[in-house]
């Protein structure tokens, strides 16, 4: 896992948006959530496509997994 302190924080601001319903619909924001658990890993065969072209945080299996139970622990 790269990112945790990132995904830590982001995941308490995210929480907050949703302890506070400052998201359009909560259930909707929760389903996003328990998707992520849910995510699979890609092949590295595929169109020869790199982590640098894809980027960004949530670029891993395991950040998203990370992101996901954080938010959810949040929330119990």
């Amino acid at each position: 896992m790269t990112f945790g302190s990132s995904l830590s924080g982001l995941a308490s601001l995210y929480s907050f948006f949703i302890e506070n319903h400052l998201v359009p619909n909560v259930l909707v924001e929760l389903y996003l959530v328990l998707e992520l658990l849910t995510v699979k890993a890609q092949d590295d065969d595929d169109d020869d496509v790199t982590d640098d072209v894809i980027g960004g945080v949530f670029s891993s299996v395991h950040n998203c997994v990370f992101f996901a139970t954080q938010v959810l622990r949040n929330q119990v």
